[in-house]
């Protein structure tokens, strides 16, 4: 109840953790951490041959930048070179948001579509951290703020089926911090290093979260109105025809 003073938390206990329960799997799927030995550039070239060496045939592979820009780099690269890699049978698929509607639609079907992620690498920006149902044999992401770097780690071997797991990020300079801000991906990569070629299941990272005493601070900026409630859901045009 929205005001109440005693408000109860619900958490998972020991009885949803058991081995006997569906979630324990999920909980403790297995993915080891490290830094991709290559660095992102406009032209993605070392990141785009790093993503293919460690590609697993037969499997799904997930990359992860933070602009659109890099990630149609990623993608160009990589078909170009992956017949060169002796991967050209490797399927490839590009999801961002600056597509149309019908086109996204079509790419979001096919991102889901477990037939054809037998062999496949996904290039794809923030559009996959959330509300996409996907899981992935190795994850390679680029530094992104810790709350997003944690989305995209449980893309990894997500429903446990598809392990070991192997999860690789690549650092940013300053200049390539935007969209975020420079701090917020100080404090990412300071615990990815502490996690260095740790397990990374969402089970070890709640730990981590408890023993590191991580908690993200949230900042109250706006205020939702009376107007901009009933604007919502306000469906008159206006003079413009809108």
């Amino acid at each position: 109840f929205v005001g109440s003073s005693t408000l109860e938390r619900h958490s998972l206990g020991e009885d949803d953790l058991a081995p006997s329960r569906p979630l324990h799997k999920r909980m403790t799927a297995t993915k080891l951490l490290r830094p991709l030995d290559a660095a992102s550039t406009s032209d993605m070239k070392a990141v785009a041959q790093a993503v293919l060496n460690a590609h697993i045939d037969g499997t799904q592979t997930l990359v992860i930048v933070n602009t659109v820009d890099r990630a149609k780099a990623t993608f160009d690269v990589i078909n170009k070179q992956k017949k060169r890699a002796g991967k050209e049978h490797t399927q490839t698929l590009l999801v961002h948001s600056r597509f149309r509607p019908a086109e996204r639609a079509a790419r979001n079907a096919q991102l889901q579509d477990s037939s054809l992620a037998a062999d496949r690498i996904v290039v794809a920006t923030q559009v996959v951290e959330a509300g996409v149902d996907l899981s992935a044999r190795t994850l390679i992401t680029e530094l992104a703020p810790w709350a997003s770097v944690v989305q995209r780690i449980g893309r990894c071997n997500r429903t446990g089926n598809d392990g070991p797991g192997q999860v690789f990020w690549i650092d940013l300079g300053e200049k390539q911090a935007p969209p975020y801000a420079t701090g917020d991906l100080d404090f990412a990569r300071e615990q990815l290093l502490k996690l260095d070629g740790r397990d990374v299941s969402p089970q070890s990272l709640s730990e981590f979260k408890t023993a590191e005493q991580i908690t993200l601070p949230f900042e109250h900026k706006h205020v939702l109105r009376r107007r901009d409630l009933l604007d919502l859901f306000d469906t008159a045009p206006d003079l413009s025809g809108n």
